[in-house]
């Protein structure tokens, strides 16, 4: 395989957009995190109270996306993956091709949440740490 190339940071917004464009359909639209969680490899989308934040790391080789809800909770989306359709990521080869990846998980496996049915989100999230909260 390869060696990926570190992205840029308008290589992983551009790539972020495309990936996640499909959240229009579900009524969420990109908005800025907020002020004190602003980070520049970080992408979120709000329908209602529901947000979907992408989140670029390890200096440009993975990401992670974290569904949350206003009243201060979240979970990793790995959590709503069936622990049998879990991958490590080794097999995806740099940062834009993984967002397409976390992308398709959130599309087959966060739909309720996307839709606004709460349910499995309810019995997984927990409680935000301190600093992730409004200050």
């Amino acid at each position: 395989m390869k060696q990926p190339v570190v992205p840029s940071q308008a290589e992983f917004l551009q790539s972020a957009r495309a990936a996640f464009a499909f959240l229009r359909d579900y009524g969420f639209v990109e908005v800025a995190g907020p002020n004190h969680r602003q980070d520049p490899f970080q992408v979120w989308f709000q329908a209602d109270t529901r947000s979907v934040v992408l989140r670029g790391e390890g200096y440009g080789s993975t990401a992670s996306v974290t569904l949350e809800t206003s009243d201060g909770r979240e979970a990793a989306l790995v959590y709503f993956v069936p622990q049998s359709q879990r991958q490590d990521g080794k097999r995806i080869n740099g940062q834009l091709e993984y967002v397409h990846f976390l992308a398709a998980q959130v599309g087959a496996h966060a739909a309720d949440f996307l839709a606004g049915r709460m349910e499995t989100f309810d019995r997984i999230a927990k409680e935000q740490p301190q600093w992730k909260r409004q200050p």
